[in-house]
């Protein structure tokens, strides 16, 4: 095969000697965000609807044959999994800079032209430095969401796109581990959303974005009182406004309806949700709330010589990659319709029936216990001891007796549930929002 690719360079961009230049690899998402940045990389009027892309390691590139074209002569380089069958091979391509879909000029076959199928649009992404921005906005008291955060979104970061972190930061920073009466006395703060003071931060402007990712952890079937004080922020207003928004939940079992609080607060900064990604404890119910207090009062997230580690298991974080390729996929493309789809059919939501039904009947008794707490004072004071600490027995009560004889009965009644179950799966695990539910 020739030696070289061809590529064409919009006006302004064409070169007048010989230089060395490093390649990226093959990138051919068609995304109008990417089209428009172009546009403005090269002063031009309208989003550019062709361009060209190259691959390889080093070579050198001189100006081309036709006006405005660039000759790039490569070491030979494999494409093959990008390209399926091609082989490790130098190539010359001519891209024209039409419109899509893009059509392309071999130079063996003196200008017989062919069309590229219509799913291979062209885009050029590291090769000019236009690189995709996702700012990514988290709360993580224990390390966890960090964790799984830096997992998920390695495919990201592998695939040329720019990952800006943004640590939500309470102003004093909440303990950890907690004390017991910490610990519940954050409760009705959590479940109401009253929220907390944060550090400032410094971001750069929200235009310069394409995604943003918030990463949270769920308290008492409520989002954490950091994500409460940040979504009603006027930072959060400023860089939601607009956005697509991707939220990653680290949880022991329950965020449904901590996920519902969290689109009420996307919609009313005008951000929409595109998906999410719910990882949480596998263990059984009862084993995860012995793990979770040991971990929360004592510190201690190790397994023992009965019960398992603490949090999400570590294999489900690393796997959590598989979740971060579909992102990059789908930011690549603009295709923001069918992500969620995309992101339950690989596993990253799994709605328990038995626990849709707790959670409604829980938020209704805790809205009942926490209002009565409020009104002995604010969060830390001494009066507010005698009401949290016998919370906290009716939550143990529940959590221990309760629950375990409502799974009883609520087995049989599945089978004559099954179509208000199956409406209610759907519906969690997809991002649209209902304000009876």
């Amino acid at each position: 095969m020739p030696n070289g690719i061809t590529g064409v360079i919009p006006k302004g961009g064409g070169i007048k000697q010989k230089s060395p230049v490093r390649f990226a690899h093959f990138l051919f998402c068609f995304s109008e965000p990417l089209a428009s940045k172009l546009a403005r990389l090269f002063k031009t009027k309208k989003p550019l609807r062709g361009a060209f892309l190259f691959g390889g390691k080093r070579g050198i590139r001189t100006p081309g044959p036709q006006k405005r074209t660039t000759v790039f002569e490569t070491a030979a380089f494999d494409h093959s999994a990008i390209f399926p069958g091609a082989a490790a091979a130098k190539v010359v391509k001519y891209f024209t800079a039409g419109e899509t879909p893009c059509h392309f000029k071999s130079s063996e076959e003196q200008g017989k032209e062919q069309r590229l199928p219509r799913s291979w649009h062209l885009r050029i992404f590291a090769a000019l430095r236009i690189i995709m921005k996702v700012l990514v906005f988290y709360y993580s008291q224990s390390g966890q969401m960090k964790n799984i955060l830096d997992h998920l979104l390695q495919p990201l970061q592998s695939g040329g796109t720019d990952l800006y972190f943004a640590e939500i930061r309470p102003d004093p920073p909440y303990p950890f581990p907690w004390t017991s009466d910490q610990f519940f006395d954050s409760f009705p703060e959590s479940f109401t959303g009253i929220p907390c003071q944060l550090e400032g931060m410094i971001l750069p402007p929200p235009e310069d974005f394409d995604l943003v990712v918030l990463g949270y952890s769920p308290w008492y079937l409520s989002p954490s009182i950091p994500i409460h004080a940040f979504l009603q922020s006027e930072t959060a207003s400023r860089y939601l406004k607009g956005k697509k928004v991707i939220t990653v939940i680290g949880s022991r079992n329950m965020w449904l309806q901590a996920q519902e609080k969290v689109k009420r607060y996307l919609r009313s900064c005008a951000a929409e949700l595109a998906g999410n990604i719910a990882l949480y404890d596998k263990a059984p119910n009862l084993v995860s709330v012995l793990t979770i207090i040991r971990w929360l009062i004592k510190g201690k997230k190790e397994a023992g010589r009965i019960l398992p580690a603490a949090g999400v298991r570590p294999a489900d974080i690393e796997n959590s990659r598989i979740f971060g390729e579909i992102i990059l996929r789908h930011l690549q493309s603009g295709d923001w319709n069918s992500l969620q789809d995309s992101l339950i059919q690989a596993g990253a939501v799994n709605v328990k029936p038995n626990l849709v039904l707790f959670e409604r009947n829980g938020s209704k008794i805790f809205r009942m216990w926490s209002s009565r707490i409020l009104k002995k004072g604010p969060a830390g004071d001494p009066r507010r001891r005698p009401a949290h600490r016998l919370f906290k027995i009716y939550l143990l009560i529940v959590l221990f007796v309760v629950s375990p004889l409502a799974n009883v009965v609520y087995a049989p009644m599945k089978l004559l549930m099954r179509k208000k179950i199956a409406a209610d799966r759907h519906y969690f695990s997809h991002n649209g929002l209902k304000e009876n539910h």
